[in-house]
């Protein structure tokens, strides 16, 4: 594999104490094969299981996710680029990166999700081994049960040139989150029904002023939408697309990590 790809690794590191340096690391630079087993032992080795009953059946839920966001690191990732591949564990949260040729740009959910095949030949390999099933089998298995190892929570699964998913393992307190979010940001906005309407649509695609104002039907960007995205921006639940370059003209917005935790929080509390 050196020989072919000499930047080729996948770096796995664990930075649940050191976060700017790491507690534990594997410099992963073997055949694919390999590096899936390895992969695998470094999430086994520092993350819980949790055993679930299906029907009479006891599964063990944290090898179905991250097996799927293993084989996904693996199988759809552009090799040909030298962009480091790594698996993080952070104190409750598990992120993996990989460079890659996107299909589209956003978040992807099993109602937008439109499988294609990045390497198929990988792919198929995989599938001999039974390590993968169908295409688009792994993102509804995520879906399916990250709620299950984590009550509530879902996958954050981002398409770009970088793909990134994450993945909750740890209960974070969601109610000390949402009343902090909602002390902040209740008292000055007058029609909350509006800025959880534009985290709704940040929620899955990326999207530019203009872009939003089309989804409110307005021909242009109003007063109270700008001073809405610049509420959101201040309190740090969006983010520009296009990091450092605020006036890029293909500039767009999407969800922070705290974006998307208070969008869970507020939808929540109105189903």
């Amino acid at each position: 594999m050196a020989a072919v790809l000499p930047h080729y690794k996948t770096d796995a590191l664990c930075r649940k104490v050191d976060v700017e340096r790491y507690d534990d690391r594997d410099d992963i630079r073997v055949n694919i094969l390999e590096s899936y087993s390895r992969l695998l032992a470094f999430i086994r080795k520092h993350l819980p299981d949790r055993v679930y009953l299906e029907g009479n059946q006891r599964i063990s839920i944290r090898e179905i996710i991250f097996r799927e966001v293993v084989a996904n690191l693996l199988v759809h990732r552009e090799f040909s680029n030298a962009f480091p591949a790594t698996l993080t564990i952070f104190k409750d949260i598990v992120v993996t990166e990989n460079w890659n040729k996107p299909y589209m740009v956003g978040r992807i959910v099993p109602e937008n999700l439109k499988p294609h095949p990045k390497n198929p030949t990988i792919a198929n390999f995989f599938k001999q081994l039974d390590w993968v099933e169908e295409l688009g089998s792994g993102v509804r298995k995520m879906f399916k049960y990250c709620p299950i190892y984590v009550t509530n929570s879902l996958p954050i699964i981002e398409e770009g040139d970088i793909f990134k998913i994450s993945i909750q393992y740890e209960d974070k307190d969601k109610r000390e989150l949402g009343h902090e979010l909602g002390h902040e940001l209740g008292h000055e906005l007058n029609n909350k029904t509006v800025y959880i309407q534009v985290l709704k649509y940040l929620y899955l695609n990326p999207l530019s002023k203009n872009e939003l104002a089309e989804k409110f039907g307005q021909k242009n960007v109003s007063g109270h939408l700008s001073r809405t995205i610049k509420l959101l921006f201040e309190n740090e639940l969006i983010e520009y697309l296009i990091a450092n370059k605020p006036n890029h003209p293909s500039q767009k917005y999407k969800l922070t990590e705290k974006g998307i935790a208070y969008y869970n929080i507020i939808t929540e509390k109105h189903k």
